[in-house]
């Protein structure tokens, strides 16, 4: 009886520290970036959508009053970042790709 008890417990210990080493692996990157004008200044507002060009994950953001954006999980790929049209700017549109873990920056500048 003692065995087994000591069996699955072992069973046990191998499993729990198997599971926190699976939930420690990250399968996605950050998308961070500032909505601009051609002088530098902030746009705030404006409605950002960021698409696995090969995933279909779509998501779409709003920069607040410091004109930021970010997408904390974002899948590992190309990705398309579009920015509409808002009070007198046309949208614009950029590519990137996202890494593992990794943050990518791109800052989107409206004209």
């Amino acid at each position: 009886m003692n065995k087994t008890i000591k069996f699955i417990s072992s069973i046990l210990v191998l499993l729990v520290v198997s599971a926190s080493i699976a939930f420690g692996q990250s399968t996605t990157g950050r998308i961070a970036g500032t909505v601009k004008d051609p002088n530098g200044a902030v746009v705030p507002g404006a409605s950002v959508t960021v698409a696995g060009t090969s995933t279909g994950f779509t998501q779409v953001v709003m920069p607040g009053s410091a004109g930021t954006y970010r997408i904390d999980r974002a899948p590992v790929g190309a990705s398309r970042i579009t920015v509409a049209p808002i009070k007198g700017f046309a949208g614009t549109t950029r590519d990137t790709f996202v890494n593992i873990g990794k943050k990518s920056t791109v800052d989107m500048v409206l004209f």
